[in-house]
C-alpha cells in the first residue's frame, strides 16, 4: 500500500511539473515589425515569437532590460510589443516575459539608436497623399508631389514620448530618403499622434526618375531600413507645377495666381519633345504644338485649348485665354496619346510678373531703357539716366478680347499699375503705357526712371492688392558703371566685362531669437565667404544683399519649409586657405571649411554686448592672397519696439525702432505656408543706423502670404539686425579678390505671424 502510495505521490508531481513546464512562456526571437529583421532600437515596435503567450494582451508583460514593454497584442505564438523608450542602445539586452507569474527565460537581444524600417502592402510601401488616398499601380505617385511614408525605429524624438504613449512629436535627426538611388527632400519626421510608435516622413517625390517602380529605403544613423517600391507615373504635371512664365512665384502665394490672357509655364515630366517647333501666326490652339495640347477647364465648366508658345520635356509654356472664369480651374497635357492626370491652379483677372534675367523671377530685371531715339538693356555696367524712360518687360497685366492666336494689338489695359522703384512710388503721370506689347502674351510698362542712384535698385508693380515678383535695375546719374556704398564703386566696366568680379567676405555675428513658449535662444559665430562670377553670370545675379540702396525692399520668394533664397545663378567659390579670428580676450580660433570658399566658426564665447577688437587673418589660398583686417565694435544695437510688436498686419506696414549701432540696418521678414504646398516669401529692407526708425510699406508686406501654424507657433519670422562696423581687408584688396571687407552683425530675431 505504502509503495502504491509512494509511486501516485511521485507521478502526481512530475505530471504538475510538466504541467507548469509546458505553460511557461518561451522566447525564440524578436524582430521588427516593418523589416522583419533583428534590428531593433528604444521605442520601436517589435513581433516577439516564442509559444506559451497565452491570448489575452492583458494577462501578459514583457521586461526588457528591467523596464516593461507596451505589449499591443498577443496569441499563444506572438506578441506585438514596443520597446521602451527608456531604454539605452546596448548589446545583450534581455527580454523576459510573464505570463500569470510564469516567466520566461531571458532572451538577449541588442539595441541600436535606431532600427528604420517601413510598412509595406504587396511590396509597395505604405505612402499617402495629403488628401488621404494610398499611392499604388493604379494611382501612381507624380514627381514632385509631396507624400508622407509611414514606419518604425526612426529613433530620438523632442519632447518625449513615454513607453506606451500615442503622442505626436518630431524626430531629433530627420533620416535621409532615397528615391530611385536620389536623395529627396525630406519635410518632416515624427511619431503619428494616436498610433503607437508609429513615425511618418512627409517628403518631396523626386523629378526625372527613370522607371515606373522606384526603390525607397531610410538611412539614419548609419542604419538601412528594408526596401520597398514606389510607384511613379512617366508622364505628368508636376503638382503645383503652373507659375506665371515670368515671375515664376509659386502657387498658394499672393502673387502665384495665373492671369486671365498671360503667359504661363507647366512644369511636369516626358511632357513633349526635346525640341519645341518654330512659331508662327496664327499660334496653335487646339491643333496643339509638337504633339503637345493643353486643355484648360474653368470654374464655369468650360473646357478651352491653351495658346501654345514652347514645348519641351520639362516645361511647356502657353497663354492661359482671356475668357477662361476667375476661380479654381484645372489643367491637362496631352502627348503621345497620353494625358495627365489633372492639376488645379486659381486663375485671377490681374496678376503681374516680371521677367528677369535669370528666368526665375528674381535679381536684375529685363528693363529696357531709352536715352532720345536710342536704348539698350539694363545692367550693372549700362546704368539707366535719371529721367530716361524705362521698359518693364512682363505678363499678367489682364484679359484682352479679340482672336489671341493672332498678333496683339497694342493697347493700354488700364490696370491701374504702380511702378514702385527703390521704395519710392513712380508719380501716376510718369507712368506713360501699361498694356499688351507686340508679343503674344507679354506687356510692357513704360516709365520715367526717377532718381535713385544705385547698383541694385529694386523694382516692382502693384495692381490692386497684388504685388509682382521684385527685379532689380541700375541707375546712375552718369549713366554707365553704376556706384553705390553698399555694393561696389569705382569699378572699370571693361575690367569687370572682361575678367568678372571675385568678392570675399567675413562677419562676427551675434544673435538673440525670441520663440513663444521657449523663450530666447542667444548665440554667436564668425562665418565667412569667397566667389567669383564671370560677366555672363555677374550681370544675373542678385548682388550680396538683392538690393543696394537704403530705404528700399526687395522680396524673394521660395518652396520648402526651410526659407532659402539663396541666389540661383551660383558663383565659382575661391579657396582664400586657413582662416583665424582673434577676439578681445586674445585667444585666436580657426575656422573650419566644410566646402570651397565658405567657412565658419559655430560657436563664440563672446556676450551678446562685446567690447574691444577683432581680427581675421587669412593665410592665402588657392585663389585669394593672404590678408588681415581688424574691427573696433560700436555702441550696442538695440531694436526698441521688438515687444510691442506681436504680429504683423500686412495691409497696415510695419515699423520697426531701433537706438543704437552704426552703419546699415537690414530688416528681414519671412512668412511660409503649408497649403496647397509648403512654400513662402522673404523682404529684406535696408535702412542708414543713423534714422532710428524704419516702416515697411504694405506695397512690401502684402507679397507676403498669412502665416501657416505649426503646433499653434506661428510659421513666420521678423528679423533686425545692425552690421555695425565694417573694415576692408588689407591690403585692399588682396590678390585674387577685387573687393574684401570683415563685418559685425548684431541681429534679434522673433517667431510671429504675418495677417
Amino acid at each position: 500500500m505504502a509503495k502504491h502510495l509512494l509511486r501516485s505521490l511521485v507521478l502526481g508531481t512530475l505530471c504538475s511539473a510538466l504541467s507548469a513546464l509546458a505553460q511557461a512562456p518561451a522566447v525564440y526571437s524578436v524582430t521588427n515589425v516593418a523589416t522583419n529583421t533583428t534590428l531593433l532600437a528604444p521605442g520601436t515596435l517589435a513581433n516577439v515569437w516564442g509559444t506559451g503567450f497565452g491570448n489575452d494582451a492583458q494577462q501578459v508583460s514583457v521586461q526588457i532590460g528591467g523596464k516593461p514593454a507596451a505589449v499591443i497584442g498577443a496569441s499563444s505564438g506572438q506578441m506585438n510589443i514596443q520597446i521602451p523608450v527608456e531604454l539605452q542602445p546596448g548589446k545583450s539586452v534581455p527580454v523576459v516575459v510573464d505570463l500569470q507569474g510564469q516567466k520566461s527565460e531571458p532572451f538577449n537581444i541588442d539595441l541600436e539608436t535606431y532600427a528604420p524600417g517601413i510598412f509595406t502592402s504587396g511590396g509597395i510601401g505604405w505612402f499617402v497623399r495629403a488628401n488621404g488616398s494610398t499611392v499604388s499601380a493604379n494611382s501612381p505617385a507624380i514627381p514632385q508631389e509631396t507624400l508622407t511614408l509611414y514606419g518604425v525605429g526612426l529613433g530620438p524624438t523632442n519632447p518625449v514620448v513615454p513607453t506606451g504613449t500615442a503622442d505626436a512629436s518630431p524626430s531629433v535627426v530627420k533620416p535621409d530618403l532615397l528615391v530611385g538611388g536620389q536623395a529627396a527632400t525630406v519635410l518632416y519626421s515624427g511619431l503619428v499622434g494616436g498610433t503607437l510608435g508609429w513615425y511618418q516622413v512627409s517628403f518631396t517625390v523626386p523629378a526625372g526618375l527613370a522607371g515606373s517602380s522606384q526603390p525607397v529605403k531610410l538611412r539614419i544613423g548609419g542604419q538601412e531600413s528594408n526596401t520597398v517600391s514606389l510607384p511613379v507615373a512617366q508622364f505628368a504635371v508636376f503638382p503645383n507645377g503652373m507659375v506665371n512664365a515670368a515671375s515664376s512665384v509659386p502657387a498658394g502665394l499672393p502673387n502665384g495666381d495665373i492671369a486671365q490672357g498671360s503667359m504661363f509655364s507647366i512644369y511636369g515630366q516626358n511632357l513633349g519633345p526635346s525640341t519645341s517647333p518654330a512659331l508662327s501666326w496664327p499660334l496653335q490652339c487646339s491643333g496643339g504644338l509638337g504633339g503637345v495640347k493643353v486643355q484648360v477647364t474653368d470654374s464655369a465648366g468650360q473646357t478651352r485649348c491653351a495658346i501654345m508658345l514652347f514645348v519641351g520635356p520639362g516645361q511647356v509654356n502657353a497663354i492661359l485665354p482671356s475668357a477662361t472664369a476667375t476661380g479654381q480651374a484645372s489643367l491637362t497635357v496631352t502627348y503621345n496619346g497620353q494625358t495627365s492626370a489633372p492639376q488645379t491652379f486659381n486663375v485671377v483677372q490681374r496678376s503681374v510678373g516680371l521677367l528677369a534675367w535669370n528666368q526665375q523671377g528674381s535679381g536684375p530685371g529685363v528693363i529696357q531703357q531709352y536715352h532720345g531715339p536710342s536704348w539698350a538693356f539694363n545692367n550693372i555696367t549700362t546704368s539707366a539716366l535719371p529721367g530716361d524712360v524705362g521698359v518693364l518687360w512682363g505678363t499678367g497685366l489682364g484679359p484682352v478680347t479679340g482672336d489671341e492666336t493672332q498678333p496683339p494689338v497694342q493697347i493700354d489695359l488700364g490696370a491701374g499699375a504702380e511702378v514702385w522703384v527703390g521704395g519710392q512710388k513712380v508719380l501716376p503721370a510718369n507712368v506713360l503705357y501699361q498694356g499688351r506689347s507686340s508679343s503674344a502674351g507679354q506687356d510692357q510698362i513704360n516709365f520715367v526712371i526717377p532718381n535713385n542712384p544705385g547698383c541694385y535698385v529694386p523694382v516692382f508693380v502693384k495692381v490692386g492688392n497684388v504685388v509682382s515678383n521684385t527685379v532689380s535695375m541700375s541707375i546712375s546719374a552718369n549713366g554707365g558703371m553704376c556706384s553705390d556704398a553698399l555694393s561696389f564703386s569705382d569699378l572699370d566696366p571693361n575690367y569687370v566685362k572682361a575678367h568678372g568680379l571675385k568678392q570675399g567676405y567675413v562677419s562676427v555675428n551675434w544673435s538673440t531669437m525670441k520663440v513663444p513658449v521657449i523663450g530666447n535662444m542667444v548665440s554667436s559665430s564668425a562665418s565667412g565667404t569667397f566667389y567669383g562670377y564671370d560677366w555672363a553670370r555677374l550681370s544675373q545675379s542678385h548682388g550680396q544683399f538683392g538690393v543696394s540702396v537704403y530705404g528700399a525692399c526687395t522680396v524673394m520668394t521660395f518652396r520648402g519649409d526651410q526659407g532659402s533664397t539663396a541666389d540661383p545663378v551660383a558663383p565659382d567659390p575661391l579657396d582664400a586657405g586657413n582662416l583665424t579670428l582673434t577676439g578681445p580676450d586674445s585667444a585666436t580660433r580657426a575656422f573650419t571649411s566644410s566646402t570651397k570658399g565658405s567657412y565658419s566658426i559655430a560657436s563664440l564665447p563672446y556676450t551678446t554686448s562685446p567690447s574691444g577688437n577683432f581680427t581675421v587673418t587669412g593665410q592665402g589660398g588657392a585663389n585669394v592672397g593672404a590678408f588681415t583686417s581688424t574691427l573696433t565694435l560700436p555702441q550696442a544695437f538695440v531694436w526698441s519696439n521688438v515687444d510691442a510688436i506681436t504680429q504683423v498686419t500686412r495691409a497696415s506696414g510695419v515699423t520697426i525702432n531701433w537706438t543704437g549701432g552704426a552703419g546699415m540696418v537690414s530688416i528681414m521678414g519671412m512668412s511660409i505656408i503649408e497649403s496647397p504646398q509648403s512654400a513662402g516669401a522673404m523682404f529684406l529692407c535696408l535702412e542708414q543706423a543713423s534714422k532710428g526708425a524704419f516702416t515697411v510699406p504694405p506695397a512690401v508686406l502684402l507679397a507676403l502670404p498669412v502665416s501657416a501654424t505649426s503646433d499653434g507657433v506661428p510659421m513666420g519670422s521678423l528679423m533686425v539686425s545692425d552690421q555695425a562696423a565694417k573694415s576692408s581687408f588689407n591690403p585692399n584688396p588682396p590678390s585674387g579678390l577685387d573687393i574684401g571687407s570683415f563685418s559685425a552683425t548684431f541681429a534679434t530675431i522673433k517667431t510671429l505671424g504675418y495677417n
